[in-house]
């Protein structure tokens, strides 16, 4: 049986690339997703490349049910062919699955570099002008979050502060009783607050003292 030919065993390299990127989907978008979510903030407010993706997606382990495929016949091979995602090809091809599911998008991008400034020949340029780089801003493609940032909880309400009276119903709306009833409930309040000042109240904080005495006994 003749040897195969130089475009056969490529032709069978790229069969098998492709039933090895098959294997390696599930986990490399696991591992994508990984990165993607710890990286959102900064995918939404600048973006991240394809290159940058897959470099910081090498840094993550894969899980321990993961079995990389022997590396077989000449190369050129992956460059990772022990990671999930292998290859920048590969990295691309699941970026577009993702975009597909609407986490991620390409979009444009502006970024500033900053280049020296060319020597001036006028004479009456300064030391300054001249030593000072100069920032160009040009467009880049990279890719976005999508979904929206986690936001942190509001913060808890202070709590009110009732006023004093207020078991005797000092602070109470009255604004569905007619005018005579609204009259009439003032005094009322105020009966009722002197005596709570004179009577309940002093029962109530000896049966306080008294229920965390006998706790203080019982737990002694």
């Amino acid at each position: 049986m003749a040897a195969p030919t130089r475009s056969t065993q490529a032709i069978l390299r790229r069969i098998t690339d492709t039933k090895h990127a098959n294997l390696y989907t599930r986990e490399g978008v696991r591992v994508m997703r990984a990165v993607v979510d710890q990286h959102r903030a900064e995918m939404a407010s600048s973006g991240l490349s394809t290159h940058q993706l897959f470099r910081l997606a090498q840094g993550v382990q894969p899980s321990a049910d993961f079995k990389p495929d022997p590396v077989v016949g000449e190369g050129p091979h992956p460059p990772h062919p022990e990671h999930p995602i292998k290859s920048v090809s590969q990295a691309k091809r699941i970026l577009e699955h993702l975009s597909g599911q609407r986490i991620i998008a390409m979009s444009k991008f502006k970024r500033v570099t900053e280049t020296p400034a060319a020597s001036s020949s006028s004479k009456h340029a300064s030391a300054s002008d001249a030593e000072a780089p100069a920032a160009n801003t040009h467009t880049v493609y990279a890719w976005r979050w999508l979904q929206e940032l986690p936001r942190d909880p509001p913060p808890a309400p202070a709590p009110k502060r009732l006023p004093y009276g207020w078991q005797v119903g000092v602070g109470e709306d009255r604004s569905h009783l007619n005018k005579r009833r609204q009259r009439a409930r003032g005094p009322k309040i105020r009966a009722a607050v002197m005596q709570w000042k004179t009577e309940v109240k002093p029962q109530w904080l000896q049966e306080a003292r008294e229920k965390a005495e006998r706790r203080t006994q019982a737990t002694a």
